[in-house]
């Protein structure tokens, strides 16, 4: 059985060392940008909300997630997804996630995943709306 479980931030130190691995991997991806002392920040900062993801009481994988409120809209972004056995607790992960933000008042979630996701986010009801294209300059 999948669970997700939100860490707060007076427990972050208490899982850190488990889950910083985890998101590790994934912010990886985004070194240009940030690291993953940047997110450690972020979360200490309550910028970003931090949950720990476990399979049948094993810790599988880390997530963050950041509001986005625009005018029309209340958006929980998913910005790190890190873990292992992705398919064995994603689509899980997803619904839980759903139902926690359609509780906390959010109209949608959204996620800038790599393509790697692409089939595993489809088949979770996410619609794909835009590509993103960079220029470095």
């Amino acid at each position: 059985m999948t669970r997700i479980f939100p860490i707060q931030t007076e427990n972050m130190a208490e899982y850190w060392d488990q889950v910083a691995p985890f998101l590790g991997l994934a912010a990886d991806r985004y070194s240009k940008d940030y690291d993953i002392t940047d997110v450690w920040d972020a979360l200490l900062q309550k910028k970003a909300l931090l949950f720990g993801i476990e399979v049948d009481g094993v810790l599988m994988g880390a997530m963050t997630v950041a509001p986005d409120h625009q005018p029309k809209r209340k958006m929980l972004d998913i910005e790190l997804v890190g873990g292992k056995n992705a398919d064995k607790w994603y689509y899980d992960t997803i619904q839980q996630l759903t139902a926690f933000a359609k509780q906390a008042g959010y109209d949608a979630l959204r996620s800038n995943a790599r393509q790697g996701w692409r089939k595993m986010a489809k088949h979770s009801g996410f619609k794909e709306t835009s590509v993103t294209y960079e220029l470095e300059i």
